[in-house]
């Protein structure tokens, strides 16, 4: 992605018993999960590779995590 211009991530997840997913994001991989929603934008002005990781978590108490890489260029 462009530096400055913000890039839709979205996740999806299935669970046999159909409960609701819960989806949250770490975004500046500090390894706190705290943008929630299936659905993010995620943005830097710096550039370089960054980390990103989803945490999709169902009312039983299972879970599962995916991570993503996105790379960052400067403005041409």
């Amino acid at each position: 992605t462009t530096s400055g211009v913000p890039v839709t991530l979205a996740g999806q997840g299935s669970d046999v018993a159909a409960d609701i997913l819960q989806y949250v994001w770490d975004l500046d991989n500090d390894g706190t999960f705290e943008t929630a929603g299936q659905e993010v934008q995620f943005m830097q002005t710096v550039t370089g590779v960054y980390t990103i990781t989803l945490q999709v978590s169902d009312g039983d108490g299972g879970s599962a995590i995916d991570t993503t890489q996105v790379q960052v260029f400067n403005q041409f």
